[in-house]
């Protein structure tokens, strides 16, 4: 049973009491992030059950393996850790990703162009996250990952001539998840 929200944040509270208010702050906005996120995970895996789309398999194995970061980030901000949180949290986000596109194959990407505004945007938050929640080594990890990854996909699907895809697809790719992540940006702030 899901404890209510005033007792989660009084326990969160406590762990940080010795704390100064700014770690205390910290500690919340990376619960609230949390919070979105799981929020975000739930209505991706219930998008998916509604509309079928492909590789159903790895979008939900990716979004169980996003949770339990997010779980795993939870328990530590609670532990009174809030660096490890931020640090589990951000490379939950940034290893499945980058592993599913350095191990599909190039024929992979459908929309290729799409999927790399949407590695962009995606990792430009991910790449914010780590700076603000998790240590130097772990954000030094994630770029180096995100670096890896964006340059594996370009040499992957990017690369040939044509591009595979239609502008339309990535375009409302831009301006669906370039505004979610604004918004999640503006969360964090």
């Amino acid at each position: 049973m899901l404890r209510p929200i005033g007792t989660y944040l009084e326990r969160l509270d406590s762990a940080y009491k010795d704390q100064n208010q700014f770690i205390r702050l910290k500690a919340r906005l990376l619960t609230g992030l949390n919070a979105l996120l799981i929020a975000l995970v739930l209505v991706n895996l219930l998008r998916f059950i509604w509309t079928q789309p492909p590789a159903l398999p790895i979008r939900i194995c990716l979004n169980l393996f996003i949770a339990a970061a997010i779980a795993a980030s939870l328990r530590k901000a609670l532990k009174g850790h809030l660096e490890a949180a931020g640090s589990y949290l951000a490379l939950g986000l940034v290893i499945p990703v980058h592993l599913i596109i350095a191990i599909v194959p190039a024929n992979y990407f459908q929309q290729p162009l799409g999927s790399a505004f949407q590695l962009l945007i995606f990792d430009t938050f991910l790449l914010i996250l780590s700076l603000i929640f998790s240590s130097k080594r772990t954000a030094i990890a994630c770029f180096l990952m995100i670096a890896l990854g964006n340059g594996i996909l370009y040499f992957k699907a990017l690369a040939t001539d044509p591009i595979q895809g239609t502008m339309r697809f990535a375009a409302d790719t831009v301006a669906r998840d370039g505004l979610l992540a604004l918004s999640f940006i503006f969360a964090i702030g």
